[in-house]
């Protein structure tokens, strides 16, 4: 093998600093920083205190392969005016990360809330069944219980229900729904 490395000449050896990683931040490490100054600077921007609101990430993998970023905000305090404002701040943070990195659509491969919040938090309890509602479906009234009926007879209430333009006693042929003249 070497007599025909010899005459054939053979490649020059890679040296091992090339092979190496360079030792500067890598691709995913510099995305993991953007996403971090978007959620900073997000939070400070609408004076939300960065202990309520961490920031977990992770690295993924999309559909096609490529390496991403996942981000995952712990929400830390449960007070009321944070919780209903998460939609919207997950949005800011989503779009102050479109402008530090425009390319982020690509690679930010989306945000999950998980709460974790104290043990001696008091949680709200739960309302009753009806307070999830439409408003109009509750002000309706409730239908009346109907007994059980036989297959004839709820037919028979069907086919006596039906709009009359589904009535046609003489089966005739179809006719046209709006009136051509053919004179």
């Amino acid at each position: 093998m070497s007599f025909l490395r010899h005459i054939f000449g053979a490649p020059a050896p890679k040296s091992t600093s090339a092979a190496r990683q360079p030792t500067g931040l890598g691709v995913t490490a510099t995305r993991a920083q953007l996403v971090r100054m978007a959620h900073r600077d997000t939070l400070r921007r609408h004076g939300i205190p960065e202990q309520w609101l961490a920031i977990e990430l992770s690295s993924s993998r999309d559909s096609r392969g490529s390496l991403g970023v996942h981000s995952r905000i712990v929400v830390r305090n449960g007070d009321a005016s944070l919780v209903v404002h998460l939609p919207q701040i997950l949005k800011l943070f989503r779009e102050r990360l479109l402008k530090l990195d425009q390319s982020s659509s690509q690679w930010h491969h989306g945000a999950s809330l998980r709460f974790e919040l104290p043990e001696a938090h008091f949680f709200q309890p739960m309302p009753p069944v009806g307070f999830w509602r439409d408003p109009a479906e509750a002000a309706a009234p409730a239908a009346p219980k109907q007994e059980s009926v036989d297959a004839k007879e709820w037919l028979d209430r069907m086919f006596a229900a039906a709009a009359p333009r589904h009535r046609h006693a003489d089966f005739s042929p179809t006719q046209p729904m709006y009136g051509h003249d053919n004179s």
